[in-house]
């Protein structure tokens, strides 16, 4: 696919575009369109791999009812067997988060009616930095194209031991979810940047 020559964008369009993506976590009520959300795709899926072996795959889910249905599974897991990990309870509070999910708070997608999976096969010796890399790829352009996105860390924890969950989304014995994001329609605005720790560098 040609490219035209130069700077696709000078340095102050992507500043503004990479400072102004945050985190987001409620949405409007219509999923995105498969065909966005395939849009979307095709950027993050030419994210640079280690020694371009490009093993990352892509999983989706679209509408409330099937990110509904991810949420009770993965709510299901953590009620039944993360409580009893002392450390793991101690870090997620599960009792709070069950008393919320009974409240109808989604602790998981927090309501999102979308969400992607970043995926590869247990034998890719980079696998976790590409899908890493590939998901803020992802993120970056579903900000571009005002969609709110946020990284799911309970999804991915859930997607690696949870066999029911495994199961719903119909994942193999060798496939590893490394990153997860849901996102929708924003229905929240940021107007200024959160604080930041001062430039931590050593110069060599």
């Amino acid at each position: 696919m040609p490219l035209d020559s130069g700077a696709p964008a000078d340095f102050a369009c992507a500043r503004r575009l990479m400072l102004s993506c945050r985190s987001i976590r409620r949405y409007k009520e219509e999923a995105v369109p498969q065909q966005e959300v395939l849009a979307l795709l095709d950027v993050a899926r030419r994210a640079p791999t280690a020694s371009n072996l490009q093993p990352v795959r892509w999983m989706a889910i679209g509408g409330r009812e099937k990110a509904a249905r991810f949420t009770a599974l993965a709510m299901d897991w953590f009620d039944t067997v993360v409580r009893h990990d002392p450390a793991v309870q101690g870090r997620y509070n599960v009792d709070e988060m069950m008393a919320r999910y009974k409240d109808g708070y989604d602790p998981i997608l927090r309501g999102a009616p979308n969400a992607v999976f970043a995926l590869a096969d247990k034998s890719a010796a980079w696998g976790r930095t590409d899908c890493a890399i590939a998901m803020t790829y992802f993120c970056l352009a579903a900000h571009a194209a005002n969609i709110g996105s946020c990284w799911c860390g309970l999804g991915v924890m859930a997607l690696g031991a949870c066999a029911p969950l495994r199961g719903f989304m119909g994942l193999g014995q060798d496939d590893v979810v490394h990153a997860a994001a849901f996102f929708g329609r924003p229905d929240m605005t940021y107007h200024a940047l959160p604080p930041r720790k001062p430039l931590r560098i050593t110069w060599i």
